[in-house]
């Protein structure tokens, strides 16, 4: 539930921050947004991370900064939904 997810994010700990950029890979000049962060923890929402120009470099650098991703609002997937 959506309660369970804010628990999640409150205990990763420290202040939270808003729209925080992190950089992408070594150099490339680009950053991904992180709508809500802590010190241990990301939070985004589905739309967030899956309806935006994402690649694998982007996900890397985020795996890197946060040992804790949440996502929520995740919809149930259908073949309509496939991409």
């Amino acid at each position: 539930t959506q309660q369970s997810l804010q628990r999640i994010f409150a205990a990763g700990g420290g202040e939270e921050q808003q729209q925080v950029l992190i950089p992408v890979g070594m150099g490339q000049g680009r950053t991904v947004m992180v709508p809500r962060g802590n010190n241990v923890c990301a939070y985004f929402t589905f739309r967030d991370l899956c309806h935006e120009p994402l690649g694998a470099a982007d996900y890397w650098s985020l795996c890197q900064r946060y040992s804790v991703i949440v996502v929520d609002h995740v919809p149930q997937l259908t073949s309509e939904l496939y991409n």
